[in-house]
Formats: C-alpha cells, sequence, structure tokens
C-alpha cells in the first residue's frame, strides 16, 4: 500500500523561480540524490508510514524537502520524517487545520491581532506568497489576560498549515510547484521592554515548529525597522535557527535600506501602501475571514484560475499580473504607517 512517487506528474519550478535551476530541487537531482529519494520512500512504505504522510503536496516534493533539510542523508531525514509524522498524530494537526482560529486561541482573534497584526499579501516576483507579521506590540503580559503561549504557538501552526494549503491552491491554479514563502516582521515600536522571557519562549517555540515540521518551506524572512536593541536579543535567537535558515534573513533599520530590499523582492504595486508601495494597506473587517478562499484572494487579486501553465504564458500573468489585491481582502488590523 501507500502512495507512489509520480515522478512523471511533478510540477516544475516558476519561471522566474531561484529554484528553478537549483541542484536537488525537482527536476535537478543528481543520481545520487535520485536514489535517496526512492530508498526513503521505499523506508516509509517499509514501515507503512506513507498513509499517515501529510496531504497538501505531491509526495516526493515533500520527501526531496525533508532530505534537502538533512543533506540527502537518508537516515537522518527518516528520522525527522518518523518525528514530524508522530508529531501531526499527537497535535492533532489535521483536525486542527480545519478550527477556526477563535478555537485556536481560546479567545476572540481580534482581541489577540493588536498585539501582533499578521496577514497575506500579494506575491512576490518569483511567484511565492508574501505574509507580514508586526510584532513591535507583541506585549505577553497582555497576551497573558487573552489566551496562553502555547495556544499562541498552536496558532502559529494552525496559520502556517492555512499557508501550505494557500501553496497547494497555488500550484493547482499555475500547474507550477511554489513550495516556499516569503515572511517581512516589521519590529517597529520593539523595545527590550518587550523582550520577556515569555516572548523568547514564544519565539523559541514557534523556531523548533518551523525547523521540524515545515522545512524548506521559508523562502526569505526580511526584519525591517529593526530596532538597535533587537541585534542584542536577536544574539540569543540565532542560535535556534539553522545555518541554512540563517542564510535567508536579513535585518534592515531604516527605510531607505528595507523598501530597496522589498522592491527587490516584490512588485511595489504588490507591497501595502505602509510600506511605500501602491497595494492598499490591510483592513481589519478582512480580521474575520481567515479561510483559504479568503487568503488566495488576498494573495492572487481576483485573477481567474488557471489549471495549467499553457493557459498562461507565464507564472507572472497567472499571478503577478493580478493586480493588487482589493482593500479590505487582507488580514490584520490596520496599523498606522509611520
Amino acid at each position: 500500500g501507500g502512495a507512489g512517487l509520480l515522478l512523471d506528474a511533478l510540477p516544475h519550478y516558476p519561471p522566474r523561480s531561484d529554484m528553478r535551476t537549483r541542484e536537488g530541487y525537482w527536476p535537478n537531482l543528481l543520481p545520487s540524490q535520485m536514489r535517496s529519494l526512492r530508498e526513503l520512500h521505499a523506508r516509509l512504505r517499509a514501515e507503512s508510514l506513507l498513509e499517515l504522510v501529510y496531504d497538501a503536496e505531491p509526495l516526493a516534493l515533500m520527501l526531496l524537502r525533508f532530505l534537502r533539510a538533512r543533506k540527502f542523508v537518508v537516515e537522518d531525514a527518516l528520522v525527522m520524517l518518523r518525528r514530524d509524522l508522530e508529531w501531526r498524530r499527537a497535535e492533532g494537526v489535521r483536525a486542527l487545520r480545519e478550527q477556526s482560529p477563535d478555537d485556536v486561541l481560546g479567545c476572540d482573534v481580534a482581541e489577540v491581532f493588536p498585539l501582533f497584526p499578521t496577514w497575506m499579501q500579494g506575491l512576490d516576483r518569483q511567484g511565492r506568497p508574501v505574509t507580514y507579521r508586526r510584532f513591535g506590540f507583541f506585549e505577553t503580559w497582555t497576551l497573558a489576560k487573552l489566551t496562553t503561549i502555547d495556544r499562541v504557538v498552536r496558532f502559529h501552526t494552525w496559520e502556517v498549515e492555512q499557508m501550505c494549503l494557500v501553496l497547494q491552491r497555488l500550484r493547482a491554479r499555475t500547474g507550477y510547484n511554489v513550495d516556499t514563502f516569503v515572511v517581512v516582521v516589521d519590529m517597529e515600536g520593539w523595545s527590550l521592554r518587550l523582550a520577556t522571557k515569555d516572548a523568547f519562549r514564544f519565539v523559541k517555540m514557534m523556531a523548533e515548529v518551523d525547523s521540524a515540521h515545515y522545512p524548506e518551506r521559508l523562502g526569505r524572512l526580511c526584519i525591517i525597522n529593526a530596532p538597535p536593541a533587537l541585534s542584542i536579543a536577536f544574539k540569543t535567537v540565532r542560535g535556534w535557527i539553522d545555518p541554512s535558515t540563517r542564510a535567508k534573513i536579513s535585518i534592515q533599520s531604516h527605510a531607505s535600506e528595507w523598501r530597496a530590499t522589498l522592491f527587490e523582492l516584490i512588485d511595489p504595486r504588490h507591497v501595502p501602501a505602509m510600506y511605500g508601495g501602491s497595494a492598499p494597506d490591510p483592513t481589519p473587517s478582512a480580521l474575520s475571514d481567515f479561510s483559504v478562499d479568503g487568503l488566495m484572494r488576498d494573495v492572487c487579486g481576483d485573477a481567474p484560475p488557471h489549471r495549467h501553465p499553457s493557459e498562461a504564458k507565464s507564472m507572472d500573468e497567472a499571478m503577478a499580473g493580478a493586480g493588487p489585491a482589493p482593500p479590505g481582502a487582507a488580514r490584520g488590523a490596520t496599523v498606522a504607517p509611520p
């Protein structure tokens, strides 16, 4: 039993993706990497673990993410996958995916969002969805009155699961493999008074969930409006992040620097006005709609569905050409720009 690898049916990366020609990414596998892929698949089948495998992406692409995270050492990737599948079963991740944000947090999500507004909006130039988070108001003592750090970490898992479902929809819509996202973290307003034990615990638990269970999902992390104090705090955080992920992180303080970084990554038409682009800023009305349909609207605007690359000359036309998301489509509380 168990699913086959179905290599002939695997989608390729979009035309402008860095991964399109990179070794270790489908279809650019060395013979040794292809052997590792087949061996990992055979081992999972032998242990009857394939039935437990996550269903939101083609099996071979998932196995390749775990293999890349473990430098194509089959035994190491297998250990990582076993732990991941056990965690998904123990944590009830599949059922979690179906819950509402209020259920996950145990409170009204609209009360929590002023502390860490988060939303998805548009695609970057490589066709990857972009998610924004503002952490300058992350008061753990205020949060503690509403919910618990453990629940907020669980909410983070819930959110990443929704983002993975968006990636699945993008694959279905465009015929291309989009398997990473871009994260923009705005630290404006942050100071060392926010660097509580609970805040560090939250960041550490979040980093652990991401590296153990969502390997190779981060395309790029841009930390913007970083105050000088943040570099001190980041020295602590650095140790929790694996080296290949660290290479994807930029930390910039001044708008002149980070704006150039954002615009290099993302067409300004898809960047919210508060960050110097011409897309609308997020509005509170969207908070109630955290559905994958809602997220897809935020990411693609109102682009018509494209089932196969032959229907759209390129990812740019299928996605980035869709225009900015309509006002109110993006998630998170509106926060006045600096």
